[in-house]
């Protein structure tokens, strides 16, 4: 999908707007950098599968791991992104 946003496209976005390599520095207890971005990919690709009617076969586990990993991601990332913006503007952002 032309406006989906994959790991290049998230980079790029955020390149844009002066902070480059956005994601490198994410990571947490037990999912290196590496780890995360190969499973935000397949999450990524698994969301596609099913917003295109493709077949995708999931279980509650798997489910239940994305949605952690999904929250988890999300606060490091907002974190991130706030300790990047605060010397750009002085302050913290939110």
């Amino acid at each position: 999908t032309q406006i989906n946003l994959n790991i290049s496209k998230i980079e790029k976005l955020f390149d844009g707007i002066g902070i480059p390599k956005a994601l490198d520095a994410i990571s947490w207890q037990r999912m290196t950098n590496d780890g995360m971005k190969k499973k935000l990919a397949r999450f990524n690709e698994t969301r596609n599968g099913i917003a295109h009617g493709a077949k995708t076969k999931l279980s509650k586990p798997q489910v239940e791991d994305d949605l952690r990993f999904t929250i988890k991601f999300a606060e490091i990332f907002d974190r991130t992104l706030a300790d990047e913006i605060k010397p750009l503007i002085g302050k913290a952002p939110w």
